[in-house]
């Protein structure tokens, strides 16, 4: 008979046609089991710390040091030093909204949380209730245009006085026999 040769192949194609019907039924997977993020009343009740802060810092491979601007949950600081994994990108100067919890006695950023840039923190604005710090940055009083004219204008003054004396002098040198 000759159906021996061919059992191989609809063996084959039978297995393929109900891999590939079973094989969606089994559920969303994904890389990391952590890969769904959590809400952000969710990511508030787990953490110790939530705050706003500008990152100005960095120490060592993973922690920074952040100059806050809103404080919910801990201590009144005017600065943090946070453990951050390698997997949430820190900018320095950039502003950011930070949920962590105390890892060895030192705060660390949750690494499947919501740890990250305050403008792209839309749904916590909405969640987040007033804060229970706030500090004002120290900023740096900038300078009105009228006075970055004046600066510009006394330095032309200034550099064209000291062209003038060095073209003077170096006719002087010239004249003399």
């Amino acid at each position: 008979m000759t159906i021996r040769p061919h059992i191989l192949p609809l063996l084959l194609l039978l297995c393929g046609v109900l891999f590939g019907t079973l094989a969606p039924m089994t559920g969303v997977t994904y890389a990391l089991s952590c890969a769904v993020q959590p809400s952000a009343p969710e990511e508030y009740d787990r953490s110790t710390l939530v705050f706003r802060g500008i990152a100005e810092e960095k120490s060592g491979e993973d922690t920074f040091t952040f100059r806050t601007v809103d404080t919910w949950k801990g201590p009144d600081e005017e600065q943090f030093e946070v453990r951050v994994s390698s997997w949430i990108p820190i900018t320095l100067g950039d502003e950011y909204l930070v949920y962590a919890a105390a890892e060895d006695g030192v705060p660390a950023a949750h690494l499947c949380g919501r740890t990250g840039l305050w403008s792209a923190a839309t749904e916590d604005r909405v969640f987040l209730p007033e804060p229970l710090y706030a500090f004002t940055p120290a900023a740096e009083t900038p300078m009105s245009p009228l006075a970055r004219t004046l600066l510009g204008a006394s330095l032309v003054i200034a550099l064209l006085f000291v062209l003038r004396v060095y073209s003077l002098r170096s006719r002087k040198k010239r004249s003399r026999p």
